[in-house]
């Protein structure tokens, strides 16, 4: 996300185009639940389950299914990782969409490093993976992209 918010102050992409491609990751995440099932964590029956208590609750997933006792702390640990490594990154989404060029990554991740923006690098992520390092506004963005997706693939 810091490179995106890198991006937008350069004015190489606009704050609605970066919404754009947070809302695409957003959507493009594989649920845990499915994610579950596909490892062996869980059964089908097991996933509706929580899907159906969490409809009753509107926790998250892997909240829920720890407080049920069907995931342990390490097996949840290990789907949220499965689940970033099967999220495809923003800076693939904002080359798919054609906004900026691979070589404008490198670039641009170049002169961000060299500039040492270090205040923009993620320093700790929620359970939703959202960077709660950065300013108020874009964990918003963020979590509005995050609900629109959930929203539109239920």
């Amino acid at each position: 996300m810091w490179l995106g918010i890198h991006l937008v102050r350069r004015g190489v992409i606009t704050s609605e185009q970066l919404f754009s491609a947070v809302e695409l990751q957003a959507s493009r995440r594989p649920p845990l639940g499915q994610l579950a099932i596909k490892s062996g964590k869980m059964t089908m029956k097991q996933v509706f389950a929580v899907l159906s208590r969490q409809a009753d609750w509107r926790g998250a997933f892997g909240k829920t299914a720890r407080e049920m006792r069907l995931l342990t702390k390490r097996q949840l640990a290990d789907l949220l990782l499965l689940q970033t490594e099967s999220t495809p990154s923003l800076s693939e989404l904002l080359i798919e969409m054609r906004l900026v060029t691979p070589e404008i990554v490198a670039h641009e991740l170049a002169r961000a490093r060299d500039s040492k923006l270090d205040h923009c690098l993620p320093l700790s992520k929620d359970s939703q993976g959202i960077d709660s390092s950065l300013p108020a506004f874009v964990t918003n963005v963020q979590s509005e992209a995050f609900a629109h997706a959930n929203q539109t693939s239920e």
